[in-house]
């Protein structure tokens, strides 16, 4: 496990600054109950986020999920965010209505194929928010029973969030 602003070389970071997670936080029980799993911290406005290995992240959630000291049994929300060439950092954020804590668990995906496993036979509530990322982002959620669109037309093949979607002409000059 790695908790400092060191770079790990396993897990990309984008070189962004982090801002260490405090001592005793979510992250340390983690660490104790999953001793092989390598992540690093950083601090939210909201949370502490874990930053785990594409191939690491369901177990992480799982693990959050069944283990009562952790008891994330709430999906709050599930996002990405797209770092051009870098790749797809996909974003969960849980949280434990019994212990009042919440954690981030995030993971970059391959820029050119974004995939990672799906979590909506643990959350039933994924099945939106993991449908809506794969049109939006183009993730593909293996296991994922509906992939259908939600916001777009079946016959549309882009992604509306990735940065390299062309962005639209001004139809009407603004302040003429």
């Amino acid at each position: 496990m790695t908790t400092n602003n060191a770079p790990n070389p396993i897990i990309p970071t984008n070189g962004r600054a982090r801002e260490e997670s405090p001592p005793g936080s979510i992250a340390d029980l983690f660490g104790k109950i999953l001793p092989a799993l390598d992540f690093v911290t950083e601090q939210t406005k909201l949370d502490t986020a874990l930053i785990v290995r594409q191939q690491d992240l369901r177990t992480a959630i799982a693990t959050g999920l069944r283990n009562p000291d952790l008891d994330l049994t709430f999906l709050r929300n599930m996002t990405a965010v797209d770092w051009e060439e870098n790749g797809v950092e996909i974003v969960y954020h849980l949280y434990s209505l019994n212990h009042h804590q919440g954690v981030a668990i995030k993971a970059m995906l391959d820029a050119e194929d974004p995939r990672t496993e799906s979590v909506s036979d643990l959350f039933m509530g994924a099945i939106w928010m993991e449908r809506e990322a794969r049109e939006m982002f183009g993730i593909e959620f293996d296991g994922l029973a509906d992939a259908r669109n939600l916001l777009l037309d079946e016959d549309i093949d882009i992604h509306p969030l990735r940065k390299s979607h062309p962005l639209a002409e001004i139809e009407t000059p603004q302040g003429a």
